[in-house]
């Protein structure tokens, strides 16, 4: 599991929109979530939900952007994903930290609206670039949320971009609200 754990983590760098953006509130697996202002849905299916304030449109693979800006620290892209997967555990996802030499800076029990859930922050270097996120899962409903910033090459303000942008991902937390769980 924790590779696909960290293809997920990175599945934003080669993801490409398509399709026609949704913003506000959004509903997805038995859950209404409200996006900040800004923030587009750039994909939607039954296991994942992910959304951006930034457009993903003309990302490559390499996670270069072709109209990147000279100073690539000048990105501040973040994007979350909300997965829908049967089995996760927060212990796996401290192994696939640990596993990729990343520390856990932080790791508590919270609630999301209403349920329990467990939040873990954590740093670590993927492709030579530094990152910090955070991974909420919620066991009850089988569900993972993903904040993470939108490295593009050459990057190195990961960590400053998500301590930027943390409240923006506090407040999509606040507006979970959720009904019947989908099977």
């Amino acid at each position: 599991m924790p590779a696909r754990l960290l293809t997920l983590l990175l599945a934003v760098v080669l993801v490409a929109c398509g399709g026609a953006a949704t913003t506000g509130t959004v509903e997805w697996r038995g859950l209404d979530v409200t996006l900040p202002a800004e923030w587009e849905v750039y994909e939607s299916r039954p296991d994942l939900l992910a959304a951006s304030d930034g457009d993903f449109a003309d990302l490559q693979a390499d996670g270069s952007v072709p109209d990147q800006p000279d100073d690539p620290d000048d990105n501040d892209v973040v994007a979350m994903q909300f997965t829908w997967e049967p089995g996760t555990s927060p212990d796996q996802w401290r192994a696939l930290v640990e596993q990729a030499g990343g520390t856990v800076e932080s790791d508590e029990s919270i609630t999301v609206g209403g349920v329990p859930a467990t939040s873990l922050v954590f740093s670590w270097i993927t492709n030579n670039v530094p990152t910090r996120e955070r991974v909420v899962l919620v066991p009850s409903r089988e569900l993972v949320l993903l904040f993470q910033p939108v490295p593009v090459q050459g990057q190195t303000t990961g960590p400053q971009v998500y301590v930027d942008k943390a409240e923006q991902f506090e407040a999509v937390l606040e507006s979970v609200r959720f009904g019947a769980p989908v099977e």
